[in-house]
């Protein structure tokens, strides 16, 4: 799939994903990300652990929040709005170089 060719380009060809900042807007409620059914658990064992992004510039919600609109909310400064995204109404995932 897509995640494993990101990352044989990583590895064989010198992608680089280390100024990447990636955010997904998914997350299973009463999740922690590291639970093996968590969207961050997913992503980091598919993508961000075979390749050379930087996990602080990624962003999952957290699934242990109760107030899903502040978890959605909850990003660093400069990030693309999830609540413009959501209006499409299909899930989005983002890459933006800084």
């Amino acid at each position: 799939g897509m995640y494993k060719e990101l990352a044989r380009r990583c590895r064989e060809e010198g992608l680089d994903f280390s100024k990447v900042h990636r955010v997904n807007l998914d997350e299973y409620v009463g999740l922690e990300g590291t639970h093996d059914q968590s969207y961050r658990y997913f992503m980091n064992t598919n993508l961000f652990d075979h390749i050379n992004i930087n996990k602080t510039n990624t962003y999952v919600p957290n699934g242990l929040e109760e107030d899903s609109e502040k978890a959605c909310r909850r990003r660093k400064p400069g990030r693309l709005s999830s609540a413009l995204l959501r209006q499409s109404g299909r899930t989005a995932v983002i890459f933006r170089r800084r």
